[in-house]
Formats: structure tokens, C-alpha cells, sequence
């Protein structure tokens, strides 16, 4: 019982406080818990067609017409596309953009690849393997050529597709496309070690590591640079 002459708080103030103090949880709360969702949920596609839409160095949209008057043929700059990876887009001589853009992650140790407009190839630094105009690998010791991807004008604006068609450099399926489930690749390999050196690359199995930033490759791998792990 309050005290006589004591000032007792009406509901109706101590409900105003109470929403105060909730509004006043919820503002930090509620950003921090924003960001985290945001954080897990994967970047979308750009449009009905399923792409990615491409970004630039400042995470902004790729605008087609823009992308070829200033990086014009032969240049070639890097974009973000598809998994966060690093791609060039193709501007063609006849300033149209080409339909496929090329990943730029190095297949033997997973280094980007700087474009040399003088040589008009792709030249590694890390290890020395060399691509072509198109990506595709003319030295060593990087074992694939550059990933491809689909390019796609999307109401001006660039979007990239996985490529799971015949590539076209080679002839054979994408190497992306063509890796098995994880669980296939378990189940074949065998559970003893490999034989020693010397042996013959025919008792190893048709899949095998390559030293190509965790991809793998169809061709059988010597004794000496074969991993198991």
C-alpha cells in the first residue's frame, strides 16, 4: 500500500514506459538480427532466365553498353559472377559483347589470371600456365582450360549462367559439369594406398586428385603427383 501522499504512477504512464524501453531493445536487436539473415541468404539471379547479374569493382551492375565503350576489344577487366569468382567479359571486335564470359581461377592452383593484351592470352604468375584468347590452356602445368559461363544482355544489364553444354574449345563436356557426386568419388576410390613408384598409372582410378584448387580431372594421375587424402 502506498505511503500517504505518496505519488503512485497511473497504468497507463507505466505502459508508455514499457513500450519505451521494448522500442528501445528492439531498434539494436532487430539491425543485428537484419544483417545476420541477410549474411544467409545466397545472392540471386538478376532475372527470369535464372543469371546472376555481374558486378564491378564497386559491387555495382554491369551495364552493357557502358562495359563495352569503356573496356573496349582487345582489353579485358575482371567481374564478379557466378560463386564470387572472378570472370572477364568479351567485348568482340565488332563492339558487341560476347556470349560466354571466361572464369578467371587458374585451374592448377586456383591464382587469378591477369589478361596480357600484348600477348592476347591469359599468362599465370604464380606458376607459369598460359590460356589462350578464349581460356583455353596451351602450357602447363595448369591440367584444364578456363571455366566458361553464359553471358546474357538482361535489359542492359550482364547476367552469367553456368555452362553445362560441350565446350566449345575442346570438344568435351565442361569439366565443372563433368565432376562426380562427392559420394561417387568416395565410394570409387580404393582403401588401400596407391602402389609406389613405377607403377603403372592403369591400377589407379579413372578419377583422381588433381593439384588444381580442389577440382578434379578425368585423366589418371602419375605415382609421384597423385594425392590421396
Amino acid at each position: 500500500m502506498a505511503s500517504a501522499g505518496g505519488f503512485v504512477p497511473d497504468m497507463e504512464r507505466r505502459n508508455v514506459m514499457n513500450l519505451v524501453l521494448v522500442a528501445g531493445a528492439a531498434l539494436p536487436v532487430g539491425w543485428l538480427g537484419g544483417g545476420f539473415i541477410y549474411f544467409l541468404v545466397p545472392p540471386g539471379g538478376g532475372g527470369g532466365g535464372g543469371g546472376l547479374l555481374a558486378k564491378d569493382a564497386l559491387g555495382n551492375e554491369v551495364n552493357v553498353a557502358k562495359w563495352i565503350k569503356d573496356v573496349p576489344y582487345p582489353s579485358r577487366k575482371l567481374v564478379e559472377g557466378l560463386k564470387g569468382d572472378a570472370h572477364y567479359l568479351i567485348v568482340k571486335e565488332d563492339n558487341t559483347l560476347a556470349d560466354f564470359a571466361i572464369n578467371a581461377v587458374c585451374t592448377h592452383l586456383g591464382c587469378v589470371v591477369p589478361w596480357n593484351i600484348a600477348a592476347l592470352k591469359y599468362q599465370c604468375p604464380c606458376h607459369g600456365s598460359q590460356y589462350d584468347f578464349n581460356g583455353k590452356v596451351v602450357r602447363g602445368p595448369a591440367p584444364l582450360s578456363l571455366a566458361l559461363a553464359h553471358c546474357d544482355d538482361e535489359g542492359g544489364k550482364v547476367s552469367l549462367r553456368p555452362w553445362t553444354e560441350e565446350d566449345f574449345r575442346t570438344g568435351d563436356k565442361p569439366w565443372c559439369a563433368a565432376r562426380p557426386p562427392r559420394s561417387a568419388r568416395h565410394a570409387a576410390r580404393p582403401a588401400s594406398p596407391p602402389p609406389g613408384r613405377g607403377a603403372s598409372p592403369a591400377s589407379y582410378p579413372h578419377w583422381t586428385r588433381a593439384p588444381s584448387c580442389l577440382r578434379w580431372s578425368h585423366r589418371p594421375r602419375r605415382a609421384s603427383t597423385c594425392r590421396w587424402k
